[in-house]
């Protein structure tokens, strides 16, 4: 140390060193090239601002680089004589804390999520420094040109961070990974805020002005002037308005209503369903897996394009303004069905989802002998606005078909599970016409819908499906 350095940003005065004694230990660090071009051209205008920080070994008496490596190489490459420093034993230990943890991230071997936390930890202790100094406020763009990175993505590293810790980025495999998911997240949250307002426009500006084609946006300029009134719950089909309730407001609430979808579409007109799950009747050919069918319900091509008119004449009465729709049905139907979905409004994905039945179970369309046996299901996956999914995931997969069915069409939940996680979250209202053995309804609580409601024309088959979901809901709310 031969001399003070003057450092002419902030006017300090700081010890000094020749740069070519201080030793660069680079295990880990996940810059092995440095670029110092920029950096070069300011200290050589106005020299170094901020100090290095050092360590003095105290066993070979070497001087060590704790931080500034960037600045080090500039200033060997310009040949200065002397660069400031700093020795860690005179910080602070909120400065010691920030150099510590800055220092944390620069390793090549450190994961993700530390790696985000760790970003979100400097930012905080760069703000409690301000605060604590002067009072100055501080930013995110302040923050962003300590560490030279950008304000986009240290935004992004920040909402990552913030989020960690809800559980809801447990499946995520990388920062932009998790901020996809953040931003998915928020989207369906925001859409959800404005399917309950449009829920309640009656409420909010009169039936008279409700039974007029209603916008987010027109309602939302209304919402300001209007009182608010409380609509009642009803649970019945009746010549009345249907309201669908919250469904999940106590484990003991059957969720599905014994009821005829074709008149009880007619005379709904409660809150609007973001997801529909359709398995309506569609005579499919008999075989292994529907030798009984007759014995339990009528199962004809009649049925199922009669289900299909009620569901696109209704469908404004039913779904939300941004909404999933998946439908089960015959690919023998596939061009008609897919045209009339998108009549509807609906804006069908180009390919199903396919349930490929691993137990080798099916259909045969004819003769064995000069048919194969269909060993698997489709169902178009609809879209209505621009709803994202909760989270990405394949569109097909294996499982065997129910062993211990207590309806003849029922799917397997394992199936159902890997589907609807794509689009059930904690946002999700979801409606199913003809419930069966209400597996769909099951999965989707599981996943965390906020309510699930279904109608099943069969009494017997209600009673069942609503048993097993009630036993459903004590299970987990048991913790089991």
């Amino acid at each position: 140390m031969t001399e003070l350095y003057q450092a002419l940003g902030s006017g300090r005065q700081y010890p000094s060193l020749d740069p070519k004694t201080i030793r660069v230990v680079r295990e880990n660090r996940q810059r092995k090239v440095i670029d110092t071009k920029d950096l070069k051209e300011s200290i050589a205008q106005i020299g170094i601002i901020n100090p290095l920080i050092v360590r003095q070994c105290s066993i070979d008496d070497d001087v060590l680089l704790i931080a500034g490596e960037r600045r080090l190489q500039a200033a060997l490459e310009l040949g200065l004589d002397l660069v400031p420093v700093r020795f860690w034993e005179t910080l602070d230990p909120l400065e010691a804390e920030i150099v510590e943890t800055e220092e944390n991230v620069k390793r090549s071997d450190l994961p993700w999520r530390d790696y985000a936390l760790a970003i979100a930890r400097i930012h905080k202790l760069y703000a409690e420094r301000a605060a604590t100094s002067d009072g100055t406020p501080w930013s995110i763009a302040k923050t962003a040109l300590r560490i030279s990175t950008s304000e986009q993505w240290l935004g992004k590293l920040l909402h990552v961070a913030e989020a960690l810790s809800s559980g809801k980025l447990d499946s995520a495999t990388s920062i932009d990974n998790a901020y996809n998911m953040i931003a998915r997240a928020s989207e369906r949250r925001a859409e959800a805020i404005v399917s309950d307002i449009i829920a309640n426009v009656g409420a909010i500006i009169g039936p008279k002005e409700a039974s007029k084609e209603t916008t987010a946006e027109s309602l939302l300029s209304t919402t300001e002037t209007k009182p608010e009134r409380t609509v009642s719950d009803s649970r019945t089909v009746s010549d009345s308005p249907i309201i669908a309730p919250p469904i999940i407001s106590t484990v003991h609430i059957a969720p599905i209503i014994c009821a005829d979808f074709h008149e009880w579409a007619k005379a709904y007109n409660g809150r609007r369903f973001n997801l529909i799950h359709c398995d309506f009747p569609y005579g499919n050919y008999k075989g292994d897996d529907h030798k009984a069918d007759e014995d339990f319900y009528d199962n004809t091509e009649d049925i199922y394009w009669a289900l299909l008119q009620t569901f696109t004449e209704n469908l404004d009465r039913i779904i939300s303004h941004s909404a999933h729709v998946m439908f089960w049905m015959n690919m023998n139907f596939y061009e008609k069905t897919k045209a009339s979905l998108t009549k509807s409004g609906l804006h069908v994905h180009d390919h199903p989802l396919i349930w490929h039945k691993s137990d080798g179970k099916g259909v045969v369309p004819g003769n064995a002998v000069t048919h194969p046996r269909r060993t698997y299901d489709t169902a178009l996956l609809c879209v209505k606005g621009q709803r994202p999914f909760a989270r990405p995931g394949a569109n097909s997969y294996a499982a065997p078909t129910v062993s211990n069915k207590i309806h003849p069409s029922q799917k397997p939940e394992p199936m159902l599970r890997v589907f609807l996680s794509m689009l059930v979250d904690e946002t999700t209202a979801m409606f199913d016409p003809t419930a069966g053995s209400g597996a769909a309804l099951r999965v989707a609580e599981e996943l965390g819908a906020s309510s699930v409601l279904g109608l099943e024309l069969d009494p017997i088959h209600a009673k069942a499906a609503n048993d097993l979901t009630i036993r459903a809901r004590l299970l987990r709310a048991s913790g089991r």
